[in-house]
């Protein structure tokens, strides 16, 4: 049976625990912190596939436009490319993604020194031979903003992947990541992960729908849940991992404020050294 868990007063066990220790939930469907998901949402993770992305509010902010369109992409701005279906940012900036692209990818790797932030307002990246979307290099880090009233979606449909940065993943970084936006990002991963980075996962809001094979939610020094609401199905594993065990002060899942709803095959949350 699942069990409904509040962390409202998750500080008052943690000090009985030892900072090493690992601390998980099990089979948790919903960690309460706020208000209450829509039913809306809860349906979506079971009809995720009948998800169509769609254009939400005008972005007021400057930012370099691109329109994603399979093959037919074609991008002028300085620091972007496309080539091979894949669309590559080489320079730090902000850039407004809309439309389509199948069996495509959206790779970062810049060694600018500021952020590259990513403005989804409608997109649609599948791929079933790589991740859709790979962070290689980023100093600072990646934000990935879901614009207000959007609905995006990103899928790995790989059976197999033979990657050269063990892209494990539908969203893969091995940079900092952060989520942002008050949109719709809807991420399915068939082939084992949805997000993973290999360093600090921050989630500040938003409404992220997830449905993976593995982890729905790695962030291998940190995971941290600052507000919005996830609805996250782990078929056969945990629904957020935080699993640095190697290095004191990391592997640990922070969650501040939001909604959380779990389904997983594993630990609902599994915090390999702390939970706040």
């Amino acid at each position: 049976m699942k069990i409904v868990f509040a962390l409202l007063c998750i500080s008052m066990f943690l000090s009985l625990l030892a900072s090493c220790k690992k601390l998980e939930y099990k089979d948790a469907d919903k960690v309460e912190l706020g208000n209450s998901l829509s039913p809306v949402a809860v349906t979506t993770v079971k009809n995720i596939d009948e998800i169509t992305p769609v254009q939400g509010s005008t972005v007021e902010e400057e930012a370099v436009e691109i329109v994603l369109n399979g093959d037919q992409t074609t991008v002028s701005a300085d620091g972007a490319a496309f080539e091979n279906a894949t669309l590559t940012i080489t320079k730090a900036g902000t850039y407004l993604l809309t439309g389509t692209l199948e069996e495509g990818a959206l790779v970062i790797d810049t060694q600018d020194s500021e952020t590259v932030k990513l403005i989804f307002n409608g997109v649609s990246i599948s791929n079933s031979k790589t991740s859709p979307i790979t962070v290689i290099n980023a100093q600072k880090r990646v934000t990935i903003h879901v614009q207000k009233n959007s609905v995006n979606k990103v899928v790995d449909t790989a059976q197999n992947k033979n990657g050269q940065y063990g892209e494990d993943a539908a969203i893969y970084s091995k940079e900092d990541l952060r989520f942002t936006g008050a949109g719709t990002l809807v991420i399915e991963s068939k082939y084992d992960k949805g997000v993973v980075s290999k360093d600090d996962l921050e989630i500040k809001n938003g409404n992220i729908i997830i449905k993976s094979v593995g982890d729905c939610i790695n962030g291998k020094d940190s995971v941290t849940v600052m507000g919005g609401t996830l609805s996250l199905t782990s078929i056969d594993a945990d629904a957020i991992e935080s699993g640095n065990n190697e290095t004191l002060g990391k592997g640990i899942v922070t969650v501040d404020a939001g909604d959380i709803y779990i389904s997983a095959g594993d630990d609902g949350i599994h915090a390999e050294q702390q939970l706040h």
